[in-house]
C-alpha cells in the first residue's frame, strides 16, 4: 500500500470515527433531555418505582454513552497520530524524490538511491553504536 493510499485509508477511518462521536454526542443530549424530563415529571427519584427504574436506566446509558465517547476520542487521537506519521512519510518521500531529480534522476531509480542512503545511514549509525558498545564493555571490564 504506498502512502498515498495510506493516507485515504486513514482519513477514512477517521471520518468514520468523528461521525461516530458526533452519534455518541448526540445520544448524550437526548439521554440528558430524557433524565431531565422524568425529573421534571415525578420531582425526583423515589416518587415512583417507574420513575427509578427509568432514572437508573438513564444513569447506565449516560455510563455507557460517556465510555463511547472516551473510545472514539482515543480513536481519534490515534488515527491523528498516525495521519501525522503518514504525511511526514509522504513529504520526505516527495522531499527525495526531489533531491533526486535535482541531481537528475528519476522514478525508481531515485527512489532506489533513497533507500540506499537511507539503508547507509542505518548501517552507519548501528556501527558507530557497536563501537561505543564496546569500548564501554572494555572500560567496565577493566574496572572490575
Amino acid at each position: 500500500m504506498s502512502i498515498e493510499e495510506q493516507i485515504a485509508s486513514i482519513n477514512a477511518q477517521l471520518a468514520t470515527a468523528r461521525a461516530n462521536l458526533a452519534s455518541h454526542k448526540a445520544q448524550q443530549v437526548a439521554n440528558v433531555a430524557r433524565t431531565a424530563d422524568w425529573m421534571r415529571t415525578y420531582k425526583g427519584p423515589g416518587n415512583s418505582a417507574e420513575a427509578d427504574a427509568a432514572l437508573a436506566s438513564c444513569a447506565a446509558d449516560k455510563a455507557q454513552i460517556e465510555a463511547q465517547i472516551a473510545n472514539d476520542n482515543a480513536q481519534i487521537d490515534a488515527l491523528t497520530k498516525q495521519l501525522d506519521a503518514a504525511t511526514k512519510a509522504l513529504a520526505a518521500q516527495n522531499s527525495a524524490l526531489a533531491d533526486a531529480a535535482a541531481k537528475g534522476l528519476t522514478g525508481d531509480v531515485a527512489l532506489q538511491r533513497a533507500k540506499t542512503q537511507n539503508i547507509a545511514i542505518i548501517a552507519g549509525i548501528g556501527i558507530v553504536a557497536l563501537v561505543v558498545g564496546l569500548w564501554a564493555w572494555k572500560k567496565y571490564i577493566r574496572k572490575k
